[in-house]
């Protein structure tokens, strides 16, 4: 669990390093949107520990997840072209 939550902490830095190598705007807001990033992945991943720790409902949680993600994307118009 530690090791996730450092993956996740991990994603926020390169989300701020992103921001700030690439100069999209480095004021106080982009440490904020880094801080819930990190917030947010880590919820993320404390979800899907319970999944995991629970069998009868990890895989119908998991497809549930999966259904919802390709119906969000099909109706935002996204392709691979």
């Amino acid at each position: 669990m530690g090791t996730l939550t450092s993956v996740a902490a991990s994603a926020g830095g390169l989300a701020l390093y992103t921001q700030v190598h690439h100069r999209l705007g480095t004021d106080g807001w982009t440490l904020v949107a880094a801080a819930i990033l990190v917030l947010f992945l880590v919820g993320c991943i404390l979800g899907g520990s319970v999944l995991l720790r629970r069998p009868g409902v990890a895989g119908p949680g998991l497809v549930g997840g999966l259904l919802v993600a390709a119906s969000w994307l099909t109706v935002g118009g996204f392709t691979f072209t």
